[in-house]
């Protein structure tokens, strides 16, 4: 008797522990997130956003933010059973000093809310040339509808 007792707890124990961990992923609150890769070209000709779960996607997304690059660097590897890749493309400027950044993520149900923070430096002489800024990030692997907010800063 004493020996069934136990083992109910054991079972009571793991299925509460199981439970315990899978709330924590879905819990509303901030996101952890890390930076990839950020730069200020890229063939993105105009602006997107991206959520990516599978190799094949992240290829032509990585080829994208990369295009320009000689020698071509090779395609990260991501581990798609825990993470995501979100991407956010500011499209072509005809200008340098723009950048965007991804400065914070937040869940709320299913929804993941993304701030974005589109820069453009006008100190010094801006150079006229092609640029389209990205920033490529990571969080944990989830179900996710996105919503993304953007705010312009002028430095």
């Amino acid at each position: 008797m004493l020996k069934q007792i136990v083992s109910l707890i054991a079972v009571t124990l793991i299925i509460v522990g199981c439970s315990t961990t899978a709330r924590k992923h879905r819990a509303d609150g901030p996101i952890p997130f890390r930076t990839v890769l950020s730069s200020t070209y890229s063939l993105a000709d105009t602006a997107a956003v991206y959520l990516i779960d599978n190799n094949a996607q992240w290829t032509k997304v990585w080829n994208m933010a990369m295009g320009r690059q000689d020698p071509f660097p090779n395609t990260p590897e991501m581990d798609f059973k825990r993470d995501m890749v979100l991407a956010i493309f500011m499209g072509h400027k005809n200008a340098a000093g723009y950048r965007n950044e991804i400065i914070d993520i937040t869940q709320k149900g299913e929804k993941l809310m993304v701030v974005v923070k589109n820069h453009h430096s006008r100190e010094g002489m801006v150079l006229p040339v092609v640029t389209s800024p990205f920033h490529i990030v990571t969080i944990p692997k989830g179900k996710y509808k996105l919503e993304v907010h953007y705010g312009q800063i002028d430095e």
